[in-house]
């Protein structure tokens, strides 16, 4: 602490976390219900979807989205949906609508 100004050592600025966007918007459908394990479709359009089951959903923003689907560009493929400050879902994007 009691070096010349000149052998002072200043620590590296930390890089920014990266940003998420906040966007609103709903899920306009529950298009099928997934077996956690392999994948497969389990059912067509279920009613509900209880906590840990996996499902295909279509979610509609409320404004126009920079979205990819994970398989062409994994960055911009990931979501996670929350409400009122919880996670309720996170997933992939497989498909992007026009």
């Amino acid at each position: 602490l009691n070096a010349p100004p000149s052998t002072r050592r200043t620590p590296a600025p930390r890089p920014a976390p990266p940003a998420a966007a906040r966007e609103s918007g709903h899920i306009s459908a529950l298009l099928s219900l997934l077996d956690g394990k392999t994948g497969e479709v389990q059912r067509a359009r279920p009613r509900c979807l209880l906590k840990g089951q996996s499902a295909v959903v279509q979610v509609t923003p409320a404004r126009p989205l920079c979205l990819e689907a994970y398989a062409d560009y994994r960055a911009l493929g990931r979501v996670a949906l929350r409400d009122g400050g919880r996670t309720i879902a996170v997933g992939v994007v497989t498909r992007c609508g026009e």
